[in-house]
């Protein structure tokens, strides 16, 4: 595909999430602004419009982009269009003409870079002149929450890029009862999905790069919801649980809320709210007082070990979210979170660069966040130990290399050192296996090696070499190694195996024998069931 073409795909793509979201949009618009008798002319690849708000969106569908620079030239575009009259010479919908723009207060520009690995630096830089970033995960979340959502994706997409209309500055009252519990205080109320559809929301991205996690919106499960609502005297008995980011004061027997865009994160029952968008309710005229719980001084961590407590205790919750959310808490007290760490940082550098599906929406990855961590990472390497059912602290061979306190924060210095140390290690070893086995490793979709079989199997392999007790440098690692190439890795020969633990023992050990036959130095083959 032509770089032209790319471009024109992403620029549609941008598109559609905003027409979906409900607003007013176009794309291609070329514009002319008049400063004193100079006349100039760009484009802009998206228009959006949304009362008196207007959002830009600069798309760069390539790997080449020098984003510093097109912030700093957008920083004074930015201004020319907040200050001087606008004209509107042609665009591709005809949708945004000049009048379109004569009332607009409010501008925000976006870039949305598809391919482009945005880094930290990159996001910040933009902040610090009130723009903002898409990358390749954010265009995807919104795709999908766009087409589940619809009109109501707006308010989130306005939250993320810091516009406020007018009608943000709304206070509802709210009777509310108070609720004291050990952990702190809560509120007891209903509100109206017309203002709760505005101000609750599910995407964590606006808190930022490291702290952003997601849940994915199911499409199916919102209608069939509202096909439930739709229903005559129907009733919603269970309540919506939410943390308010807004200040939200107390008097006497009420709340008052005001009506900012998604400044209520929904804790619990995402699905159940969002199934008043297919229902007539979320009219200002119709009224259904949604049950909810509502906590106003929680911070962004708190609100995590809530979601992780309800969503993972209480109820199922997605296995890769819990990992996910994990490593954004970082309490080291929970046996996963050291794991899901090691997953993660294995993720961003190396062999496993972006091969790892770390969010609920990613697609198209061989493993998952907790498949890697969750088993013989943690069960064996690591081996959390128990006392009278409480966690303990560990004692696997990979603890045992590079020891660390849990009862410490992962920025200790010593749990510095023992993280880079176990993440040298693992990268060494994966990639080693991966040069090894060549295309083997990148072909997942006729090879198992990286799927949740065979990183398990070799994960146990690793467990075995480790509890030799010799270096990889004693054991020649690379040569020790080479029999490797001689283990059948397909699909389909994996599938031979099983499923769960016996396909990880299964493989494990037949690797186990390929290496011990041309090894002096034996590795012990683990029990099976058969």
């Amino acid at each position: 595909m032509s770089r032209d073409d790319s471009h024109r795909k992403l620029t549609k793509k941008i598109e559609q999430i905003f027409n979906k979201a409900g607003f007013k949009t176009d794309r291609e618009v070329d514009i002319e602004i008049k400063e004193n008798a100079t006349v100039k002319r760009f484009n802009l690849d998206v228009c959006a419009l949304y009362k008196e708000v207007l959002i830009i969106a600069e798309c760069k569908a390539g790997t080449n982009v020098k984003l510093h620079d097109l912030i700093l030239e957008w920083a004074e575009k930015k201004r020319k269009l907040e200050e001087l009259p606008v004209k509107v010479i042609t665009s591709a919908r005809k949708a945004i003409k000049t009048r379109s723009l004569k009332e607009i207060e409010k501008i925000s520009v976006l870039y949305a870079a598809e391919k482009y690995e945005v880094t930290q630096a990159n996001y910040d830089y933009a902040k610090s002149e009130r723009m903002h970033i898409w990358d390749a995960i954010a265009i995807d979340y919104f795709i999908h929450t766009a087409s589940a959502l619809g009109i109501w994706t707006k308010y989130e997409i306005m939250k993320e890029l810091e516009v406020k209309p007018d009608e943000t500055e709304e206070i509802i009252k709210v009777p509310a009862i108070e609720i004291k519990q050990p952990g702190g205080k809560c509120y007891l109320t209903s509100i109206d999905p017309c203002y709760l559809l505005k101000i609750a929301y599910v995407y964590r991205r606006s808190l930022g790069g490291k702290e952003a996690y997601q849940r994915i919106i199911k499409k199916n499960r919102i209608e069939e919801i509202a096909r439930f609502l739709g229903r005559r005297n129907s009733v919603l008995s269970n309540n919506v649980i939410l943390a308010f980011e807004s200040k939200v004061e107390p008097d006497k027997n009420e709340l008052k809320i005001p009506i900012e865009y998604c400044s209520a994160w929904v804790v619990d029952g995402q699905h159940r709210l969002f199934g008043f968008t297919r229902t007539g309710y979320y009219r200002e005229d119709k009224k259904f007082g949604i049950p909810v719980v509502a906590f106003t001084d929680l911070s962004t961590i708190d609100q995590a070990r809530m979601f992780i407590d309800i969503n993972n205790n209480q109820k199922k919750m997605d296995r890769t979210l819990l990992s996910d959310l994990m490593t954004l808490v970082k309490d080291l007290r929970e046996p996963l979170t050291w794991p899901s760490l090691l997953v993660k940082e294995l993720n961003r550098v190396g062999v496993w660069k972006d091969r790892i599906q770390i969010l609920e929406i990613q697609k198209g990855k061989p493993i998952n966040l907790y498949s890697f961590a969750r088993y013989v990472l943690l069960q064996r390497l690591l081996k959390p130990i128990y006392e009278h059912g409480k966690f303990q602290g560990f004692s696997g061979p990979l603890f045992k290399y590079a020891k660390f306190d849990h009862k410490k924060s992962i920025d200790n210095p010593r749990n510095k050192q023992a993280f880079e140390k176990q993440v040298s290690l693992l990268q060494t070893y994966f990639g080693l296996v991966a040069r090894l086995l060549g295309n083997r490793w990148t072909n997942f979709r006729k090879y198992g090696i990286t799927k949740a079989t065979g990183v398990n199997a070799l994960l146990l392999v690793l467990n075995k070499i480790l509890e030799t007790g010799k270096s990889f440098r004693e054991l020649q690692i690379g040569k020790f190694l080479e029999p490797l190439k001689k283990v059948r890795l397909t699909n389909e020969s994996i599938k031979r195996y099983g499923r769960g633990w016996d396909s990880y023992l299964g493989l494990a050990n037949a690797i186990i024998r390929k290496l011990n036959n041309e090894n002096e130095v034996k590795l012990e083959l683990y029990p099976t069931r058969d």
